[in-house]
């Protein structure tokens, strides 16, 4: 639920690419986090090379889309 509300304050706050790209981005992290050592789950799981590459390439276009562009203009004289 808490989720929810995030994203509909995300979606008020920017765009719905944003908020969209977002959640896309949750499962990978919640995958990665669920598979660590918990307390009633002593061994964690084994993630696949070509999962954690997809996480990665996936965040990364996620911050490269949110960072700033410098926008340029041509003065013609």
């Amino acid at each position: 639920m808490a989720f929810n509300i995030s994203l509909l304050n995300l979606v008020k706050m920017s765009s719905a690419v944003v908020a969209s790209l977002t959640a896309t981005s949750a499962v990978p992290i919640s995958i990665y986090i669920l598979s660590l050592p918990l307390p009633y789950i002593p061994q964690g799981a084994e993630l696949s090379a070509s999962f954690i590459l997809g996480g990665m390439v996936l965040l990364t276009g996620l911050i490269l889309y949110n960072l700033p562009q410098s926008s340029k203009e041509s003065k013609t004289d």
